[in-house]
C-alpha cells in the first residue's frame, strides 16, 4: 500500500491484479501521516476510478 496523489487528490492505494494487469486500487480516502519527509508519488497515468 502507498499514498498516491492524482489530480490534486491524495488517497491510500493498494497494488492489485485484474485480468492479469497490475493496477493501483483506492482503498481509503486521504493518506496516513508519517514523520518521514517523503513527497507523494506523482502518478498522472493512474485512473482512480478503476
Amino acid at each position: 500500500m502507498t499514498c498516491l496523489q492524482v489530480d490534486g487528490r491524495m488517497f491510500m492505494a493498494q497494488c492489485q491484479v485484474s485480468l492479469n494487469v497490475p493496477m493501483w486500487r483506492e482503498v481509503a480516502p486521504g493518506c496516513l501521516s508519517s514523520e518521514l519527509q517523503q513527497p507523494p508519488l506523482n502518478t498522472p497515468l493512474v485512473d482512480a476510478q478503476i
